[in-house]
């Protein structure tokens, strides 16, 4: 007893599979391309790292308010200032010159979130630095990659 099956799958006509895969779309782009298209590092010594940053409360970074107050978008002020901080804080990585960060007092609740690329001997640096028993997140490890990032640019 039972079900019988079918020699045979059924292929509907309208979705009939294409057995000619020397001529697909998906096949003639480059490994190299797709590869970018979703997101890969530029280089095999980068890897994109997710960054999370807290908004400062007002007056704690002047930069930040003169920013504000000049009519660009917080959000839009917290990414130029993470991509402005990226090559500085980059260089204290690798002068081993990363100070320890307290400036939770001065953030606010809310906070953004993005994605950068960064070197993986930097973000072994960082690593190393904020999480030397290797008990943090990921999530958690980019929060304080974002906060250092900004507060390395918000302080010149």
């Amino acid at each position: 007893m039972g079900i019988k099956k079918p020699d045979v799958a059924y292929e509907h006509p309208n979705k009939a599979r294409n057995t000619d895969k020397s001529n697909s779309s998906k096949n003639s782009i480059p490994p190299a391309i797709l590869a970018t298209e979703i997101g890969a590092a530029k280089s095999p010594e980068t890897m994109h790292v997710r960054i999370i940053a807290h908004y400062p409360i007002a007056g704690a970074y002047e930069v930040f308010d003169r920013m504000c107050s000049a009519n660009i978008d917080p959000k839009n002020a917290m990414l130029a200032l993470l991509k402005k901080g990226i090559p500085v804080f980059e260089e204290r990585c690798a002068n081993n010159e990363i100070d320890k960060i307290d400036i939770l007092s001065q953030l606010k609740p809310e906070f953004i979130e993005t994605t950068r690329a960064l070197s993986k001997s930097t973000f072994e640096t960082a690593k190393n630095h904020f999480d030397p028993f290797d008990v943090l997140s990921l999530r958690a490890l980019g929060v304080k990659i974002g906060d250092a990032i900004f507060a390395s640019v918000a302080k010149n």
